[in-house]
């Protein structure tokens, strides 16, 4: 089963089945075609005109720069020259005030933070050699202690007491650039005799090395121990002489109060100096709007390059769906083929209205055998008995079923004409675009600047060297716009023919217009190829139901031809002839010539009187087929004569003349 519906499959996409499917894939094509046509020519089109946009903001900025450049150059040089001598002026001014502003800063500068390093260490000698003396001194009597502190200090140690707890000179000022000055010089003084006292502490550590060095062993433990750097520098002496002779020089140190404002206003003066003078130079006033407008034309290059990856992306994405929609369809196809093989095999009655050959042979060996047989099947039968053969016209069914696919077939024709014309005219017009947009742009031009400064004297000269120039651009370009005319991409006409035009073609006939043909071919020939047997019981039953409603059929005939018998006497007796009467000229000549004015007594076949068969006796007319049934002898005549009546409805056969029936023949009264 699995095999056949495989074929059914197969032979089943070259039907109604099959058309979505085709249609997919005439879209898919579409998609791969023009589509994909249509939107390279629009990016085309876009950068066409984004690239004649850079062309023309060039052209603009080439007329701006000849029309500004000289003026720019003019005033760049004014500003770079008098920005120079401002930097000059401000460097001479600095280097005036650095050495008087380096007093006058409040931080901490190398030169302090030296000065406070070898005061400190200073300091830490002072502290070891006072307590020393403390230590030895409390072995002593109070005589003995006076003299050594006056040795040692070199005053007493009440007058250096009150030396150390004394106010420091610098104190005294009242301004804080007045006591950051006198702070520093009472520093640097301060730092004189501590320089000195490093240099002594040096001093007698090298001649205490040199006595090592020098000296024999029996002399060196007796001389050079006396070189001691603390009692010869005599560290406690030299700092009170220091603030002793410090203070007596900055004693005498004062500033008037006026002196002490004009610092401070020269300090501030220096600061604001200092800030307005850092000046930057920023020709920003044509370059910008340049780099701004290529700005924003790359950005536009950008814009419509996403524009067109986007439009890329979502035509992939419906290629993707398409493809998924085309195995969804595929799996449609093989569903129906399996409810159709499942219906055939298990519905005797599904589709079984096909009249075929082998319907015919059944009836041919039964007519061998004597048995009743059918022999003809009319058209009027056969469309009272909703019977066909393979080849016949469509049903109603199956065109109202074509309908659907017509309207399918036309509304995937028309969006394909309407993108392929589309993808046409989009070509035909970017080519004659293109064809007729050559154009080529000559700029000559040259514009000049001069600013002129007369006079003689020292003000004259600096503004002459600061804001005299001459400057002449000159413009000669010559530009195209060949490299922005890109020529459109041609539709590609065989690929529209092979896998377009001609899949539409072909679903319009096999699925449209001749679907009926495909499903007939396959209930007909195919199944009963896989399902010999089942169709053998299918052709069985048809035969068997089209026999019983002939037999049926016949019944009803008989007893209508009997009930007409006794309606001829009627007609005969008012038959008054004239032009449109059965015996008159014009319908025999003309009328039954042209239509089917006959029809056959038994099976009520409309013909044309030519195929009729005329009895002779009576006004009965039969076909050949309905004659072969009854043993040509006449059923009519038979009901006239009461040889059958409702008891006794069978032909009752007799021997009768073969003249009793003319073909075509001429109607005669019965006398």
């Amino acid at each position: 089963m699995f095999r056949c519906a495989m074929l059914c499959v197969l032979f089943g996409a070259l039907g109604k089945n099959g058309q979505a499917p085709l249609s997919l894939l005439i879209l898919h094509n579409l998609n791969e075609g023009p589509i994909t046509n249509i939107v390279s020519n629009f990016q085309r089109t876009a950068e066409i005109l984004l690239c004649h946009l850079e062309l023309q903001a060039k052209i603009a900025t080439n007329r701006v720069s000849m029309l500004t450049e000289p003026v720019e150059a003019v005033l760049e040089k004014q500003l770079e020259v008098g920005l120079e001598m401002l930097r000059n002026l401000v460097r001479k001014i600095r280097a005036i005030m650095t050495p008087f502003m380096a007093e006058l800063r409040a931080f901490r500068t190398k030169e302090d933070k030296k000065m406070e390093d070898r005061d400190a260490q200073l300091n830490s000698f002072a502290q070891r050699k006072a307590l020393k003396s403390m230590m030895k001194d409390e072995e002593k009597s109070e005589a003995e202690q006076k003299a050594e502190e006056q040795e040692s200090l070199g005053m007493s140690k009440e007058k250096a007491d009150k030396l150390l707890s004394s106010k420091p000179t610098w104190a005294d000022f009242k301004t804080t650039h007045g006591r950051q000055i006198a702070r520093r010089v009472a520093k640097r003084c301060n730092d004189v005799f501590v320089k000195g006292v490093d240099k002594c502490q040096n001093l007698m550590s090298s001649v205490k090395d040199k006595c090592y060095e020098t000296l024999p062993w029996y002399l060196m433990f007796f001389v050079c121990p006396k070189l001691n750097a603390e009692e010869a520098c005599n560290v406690l002496q030299r700092r009170l002489q220091s603030i002793d002779a410090c203070k007596k020089y900055m004693a005498d140190a004062r500033m008037s109060n006026s002196m002490e404002g004009d610092m401070n206003d020269v300090v501030n003066l220096t600061n604001i100096l200092d800030t307005e003078l850092q000046v930057n130079l920023h020709m920003m006033l044509v370059e910008m709007p340049r780099i701004e407008n290529v700005f924003q034309v790359s950005q536009l290059k950008m814009a419509v390059s996403i524009g067109t990856n986007y439009v890329k992306v979502v035509l992939k994405t419906v290629s993707q769906v398409l493809q998924a929609l085309f195995i969804f369809y595929v799996y449609v196809i093989f569903r129906d083929a399996v409810n159709m093989i499942e219906n055939y095999r298990t519905d005797v009655n599904f589709n079984n209205h096909f009249i075929t050959g082998l319907f015919w042979q059944i009836d041919h060996h039964r007519e061998l055998l004597g048995q009743q047989a059918i022999r003809h099947i009319s058209k009027e039968e056969m469309r009272s008995w909703r019977l066909m053969n393979v080849t016949s016209m469509p049903t109603r069914a199956e065109m109202d079923r074509a309908k659907v696919a017509l309207l399918s077939w036309f509304i995937t024709s028309f969006v394909a004409v309407l993108l392929i014309v589309l993808d046409y005219y989009l070509y035909a017009f970017l080519d004659a675009v293109v064809s007729a947009s050559h154009t080529k742009i000559e700029q000559i031009g040259s514009s000049s600047a001069a600013v002129e400064v007369e006079g003689q004297g020292i003000v004259s000269n600096f503004i002459r060297a600061m804001i005299a120039d001459n400057r002449t651009v000159e413009v000669d370009n010559t530009m195209t716009n060949s490299h922005c005319l890109l020529p459109p991409q041609r539709p590609d006409f065989g690929h529209i023919f092979a896998w377009i035009v001609i899949p539409l073609m072909i679903s319009l006939l096999i699925q449209v217009v001749f679907s009926f043909v495909v499903r007939r071919v396959i209930i007909n020939y195919f199944m009963p190829f896989m399902f010999p047997l089942r169709d053998r019981v299918r052709i069985i039953f048809l035969y068997n139901k089209v026999l019983f409603l002939r037999m049926k059929h016949r019944v009803e005939a008989r007893a209508r031809i009997r009930f007409m018998v006794e309606r001829w006497k009627i007609n005969e007796e008012h038959d008054e002839g004239g032009w449109l009467s059965y015996q008159s000229w014009f319908k025999r000549n003309i009328l039954d010539r042209l239509f089917r004015t006959g029809q056959c007594l038994m099976c009520q076949q409309n013909m044309k009187p030519a195929q009729l068969y005329f009895c002779v006796e009576c006004p009965a007319t039969f076909c050949k087929y309905c004659l072969a049934e009854t043993g040509w002898e006449c059923y009519a005549c038979q009901a006239e004569e009461g040889l059958v009546n409702t008891e006794r409805s069978m032909v009752t056969y007799a021997d009768k003349s073969a003249g009793q029936f003319v073909v075509g023949g001429k109607r005669r009264k019965k006398t």
